[in-house]
């Protein structure tokens, strides 16, 4: 990670370089730089993507940072930058963490609701949630979503 920002001249900072950058701090578990690479996006004028956003959040993710992982999904969500599985199932594993089987089941239902296909780490995020707080009924009802929807396991 620390090779693609020394690579990334100041000059020629852009969305691509940007998201580059964010890869490589999601890899690393390098969630500060993640964040300051977003925040760089934005101090160039340039304009996410959800790439460079799912990467954040994977990034705080991955090293335990729900809360900021929560507020790059919002930030997304303001600015009008689409969401995509890989975003879902990023800020599904943060509030998993968090805790919150409601806001789990709650963006299930919004990536249902925008037509995303679901896939197993999306699944297994808001069952996890579930199981946390020990609710065994949405548990099995999501089972058998699954099972119904024929999502590969």
């Amino acid at each position: 990670w620390e090779e693609a920002l020394r690579c990334q001249p100041q000059s020629e900072v852009n969305v691509v370089t940007c998201s580059a950058s964010i890869k490589a701090c999601e890899e690393a578990c390098r969630w500060t730089q993640a964040l300051m690479n977003v925040e760089e996006l934005s101090l160039c004028r340039c304009q996410g993507t959800v790439v460079s956003y799912s990467g954040a959040m994977a990034a705080c993710e991955r090293s335990s940072r729900w809360p900021s992982a929560l507020r790059l999904f919002e930030e997304m969500a303001l600015l009008r930058v689409a969401a995509n599985v890989v975003t879902f199932g990023a800020a599904i594993s943060a509030i998993s963490a968090a805790k919150d089987w409601r806001m789990s089941m709650s963006l299930m239902a919004q990536v249902l609701e925008e037509s995303i296909e679901i896939n197993t780490v999306v699944l297994g995020a808001v069952v996890a949630c579930c199981a946390q707080a020990s609710k065994q009924d949405l548990v099995i009802d999501l089972s058998r979503q699954m099972i119904a929807a024929r999502v590969q396991l």
